[in-house]
């Protein structure tokens, strides 16, 4: 039998784990395709390399990043237009309460 350790959390300055587990009460913004229902995380939540693509103008990178490899995959199962593309990307800053560029 192998005793258990009482261990103590370490105490640090800023505590990222507290702070992704308060992000996860935050409601995702959510869309049909295809004939699924996908979901991408609220503003704050995302990815911040999403951003990143988004002022490159590299809106395959950014929905990469918002959507995961598993949602992806099925929002590209068949073909997407821009006007498709642009509509979720509209919706989702909208939801976040951020205007995205022109």
């Amino acid at each position: 039998m192998t005793a258990r350790k009482n261990t103590k959390p370490v105490e640090v300055d800023l505590d990222l784990d507290a702070l992704d587990n308060e992000a996860n009460g935050a409601v995702p913004f959510t869309f049909r395709i295809h004939g699924q229902v996908l979901s991408l995380d609220a503003g704050d939540e995302c990815d911040f390399r999403v951003l990143d693509a988004l002022g490159k103008n590299d809106l395959t990178l950014a929905i990469q990043y918002l959507l995961g490899p598993e949602q992806y995959e099925k929002f590209t199962a068949k073909p997407v237009s821009m006007k498709t593309l642009k509509a979720v990307l509209d919706g989702w800053s909208q939801h976040k309460g951020l205007p995205l560029g022109e």
